[in-house]
């Protein structure tokens, strides 16, 4: 995908969006996302959490802040904070397809190359904070991923180091299956995969952002194949879904939230 072109939506050109939006999100998270006297006083580092969608993505970090330990606090922004209209972010034409969550839990899909400019503010956003490091809250492998004066954690890359190295050492019995939000992943997601791994795995779309039933029906259906683990191409599954699609599936899940958590704590 090439640079974003100069009619793609910027910032302000969301509903609701700009600097009186970040002051909203602020407002509406309780504080959770300004640094603050405490945290210096007590010597808490900071680490950035940036999401494709609207923070404060609380589903993520409750899972993730535990396994940071007292020292960490988490702070977050995100690509669409305060804007109550994305539908000028749907993909359109064949785009590459994000998925994320809203600040009411609705789910939404936004194309990859109109999203990345808001993704790079909210990046730059946490950085000015005093973030010691970043998470980009996705596990796409992004065309032009956000830059950031500190280090950026991308799970695709920690996700993808794991899965390798289990296919490498036989952990992962007959090969691997993959579960993605949408449909439209599948090919983008199915291509990676394949590159990474010499052979295409299965796919099968379910989304974290519903209902538990259309998971549960696709971990029962690769539990009737050989693949011998089921990983979770997108940081919106949870430990709670995880275990489910476990138990569902009889096959070992492999979680991106812990991952990054370990990728995290190996800066610290």
């Amino acid at each position: 995908m090439g640079e974003p072109q100069q009619n793609e939506p910027k910032a302000d050109d969301l509903q609701g969006a700009g600097s009186n939006a970040r002051a909203q999100d602020d407002s509406r998270s309780g504080g959770q996302n300004t640094p603050t006297q405490d945290d210096s006083r007590r010597g808490k580092l900071l680490l950035g959490a940036v999401t494709i969608g609207q923070a404060p993505r609380t589903d993520v970090t409750a899972d993730i802040a535990p396994l940071l330990g007292p020292n960490v606090r988490v702070i977050e922004a995100g690509a669409l904070d305060g804007a109550s209209d994305v539908s000028p972010l749907a993909p359109q034409g064949g785009e590459s397809a994000l998925a994320s969550r809203l600040a009411d839990g609705t789910g939404v899909i936004v194309s990859e190359a109109k999203i990345m400019p808001l993704v790079q503010q909210a990046v730059d956003r946490v950085v000015a904070q005093g973030a010691f490091a970043v998470v980009l809250l996705c596990t796409a492998t992004l065309r032009n991923p956000p830059t950031s004066a500190v280090p950026l954690i991308h799970p695709d890359v920690a996700l993808a180091e794991a899965v390798v190295r289990m296919v490498r050492d036989e952990a992962c019995g007959d090969g691997i299956a993959v579960m993605v939000p949408d449909e439209s992943q599948i090919g983008d997601i199915g291509n990676r995969w394949e590159q990474l791994l010499g052979s295409r795995p299965a796919l099968f779309a379910a989304s974290p952002y519903g209902p538990a039933e259309p998971r549960i029906a696709a971990a029962e259906a690769i539990g009737r194949t050989d693949a011998g683990a089921i990983v979770l191409d997108c940081i919106g599954y949870s430990t709670a879904m995880a275990r489910d699609i476990e138990r569902a599936s009889g096959k070992t899940v492999v979680l991106p939230r812990a991952l990054v958590a370990e990728a995290a704590k190996e800066l610290l």
